[in-house]
């Protein structure tokens, strides 16, 4: 129970961080949906228990105060979650390159699903502009995912006084 309370306010300072400081107009070309980072590493070292409930409620709030297609978000981190637990029965988990490597795949799956309906819902033709976006989004994520991971780590771990635990 502690660590669903514990990834649930992180979820809620990432919701925060990414409405309010990542939406300014400096860094528009530079961010990346940083809940991917976070639904994996849910996906790899908590429990179906604990991730799943916050994938669908981080899934849920995103596609309310994005303004988007509903569902959208919700879904992408539900099968995104979905993935990460099915890799796990292949693939060693003790590996920074594979975090690093879901990270980028997640990001660049997201952008490619978004980039697709957007042009079957006919709000316009693919530019150049998301096609850099995509690249550069998808870098970006694999340069930070290896750093979001040791803090997801280091605040997992950290032990709690005694008042604030029964």
């Amino acid at each position: 129970m502690r660590d669903f309370f514990l990834f649930l306010a992180l979820g809620i300072i990432i919701f925060v961080a990414e409405s309010t400081v990542l939406a300014m107009p400096t860094f528009q070309g530079l961010r990346y949906d940083l809940f991917i980072p976070l639904i994996i590493f849910l996906g790899l070292y908590q429990s179906i228990h604990v991730g799943l409930p916050l994938c669908i409620l981080f899934g849920f709030f995103m596609d309310v105060f994005s303004g988007g297609v509903f569902g959208l978000f919700l879904s992408i981190y539900f099968w995104l979650f979905c993935f990460v637990k099915a890799v796990l029965r292949f693939l060693d988990l003790q590996s920074s390159f594979l975090e690093a490597t879901l990270v980028v795949s997640g990001v660049l799956a997201e952008n490619l699903i978004i980039i697709l309906l957007m042009a079957l819902l006919g709000t316009g033709q693919i530019r150049y502009v998301s096609v850099q976006g995509v690249i550069v989004q998808t870098l970006l994520a694999g340069a930070t995912a290896p750093l979001m991971f040791v803090a997801f780590f280091k605040l997992r771990d950290i032990r709690f006084p005694k008042f604030f635990i029964r």
